[in-house]
């Protein structure tokens, strides 16, 4: 059961034991991921390359993946608005 919530700058939504929240600063899109499970390895991995470059690297479970995915089209709907 997933529960979607829209804000102001930002669209949300609960799953259970987590949450994905796409949100908008300006013109730049942002991914928050919340996990509540304790016995879950970690999943995500980040990496700086030559003090240049970023890399991030985050493990999501098809349910995650499509609340992602939801989100991220709701916020880039709003942008053209």
């Amino acid at each position: 059961m997933q529960r979607k919530e829209q804000y102001l700058n930002a669209t949300s939504v609960k799953l259970e034991n987590k949450r994905v929240t796409v949100f908008t600063r300006g013109e730049n899109l942002f991914v928050k991921i919340d996990v509540f499970d304790k016995s879950l390895p970690k999943l995500s991995h980040h990496e700086v390359t030559k003090n240049k470059v970023i890399s991030s690297v985050t493990g999501l479970k098809k349910d995650t993946a499509i609340a992602l995915i939801d989100c991220l089209v709701d916020e880039l709907k709003r942008q053209n608005d």
